[in-house]
């Protein structure tokens, strides 16, 4: 069985290859495909980001000392 955290794991380096990837990555090459042959510019990732702007959690603190 393969476990869950290799999956959700698996997902999220798909995604940043698809975001970084070369474009004759597998995941690039499908974000070339869509008319996007240059890497996208991806700088930060957040993990978990569905708890982000519950009360508890100190990221929309952060995020707008960001000055986003």
């Amino acid at each position: 069985m393969i476990s869950f955290y290799f999956v959700w794991f698996q997902e999220a380096l798909d995604g940043i290859e698809f975001a970084r990837g070369d474009a004759n990555s597998t995941w690039g090459s499908v974000r070339a495909a869509m008319g996007h042959p240059k890497p996208f510019d991806l700088k930060y990732v957040a993990v978990g980001n569905e708890d982000c702007w519950k009360e508890y959690t100190y990221y929309k603190g952060f995020f707008f000392n960001l000055g986003t």
